[in-house]
């Protein structure tokens, strides 16, 4: 499973550092959350029952997309950077 604090550790110390930008520790976080989350979704879907486990991967890419809209619309229009 993805560890999401050491993540963000990490993308915290090589922003300070300088290391990275402010807008490309703010992605790998939230990809890590991304990640993780879709992680817990599958392991739902496989090992809770069938109706359980369709409602919650149905709520976590609800979440995962919401995660797409910070990375492609929110962090470029915060930092002023842009994919396209």
């Amino acid at each position: 499973l993805v560890d999401v604090d050491a993540i963000s550790v990490s993308m915290a110390y090589l922003s300070a550092a300088g290391t990275i930008s402010l807008s490309t520790a703010g992605m790998g976080v939230t990809v890590a959350a991304m990640t993780n989350t879709l992680s817990k979704a599958l392991i739902v879907l496989f090992f809770g029952s069938r109706e359980v486990g369709i409602r919650t991967l149905l709520a976590m890419l609800f979440m995962i997309l919401l995660g797409f809209a910070i990375i492609f619309v929110v962090l470029p229009a915060t930092y002023g950077f842009a994919f396209l």
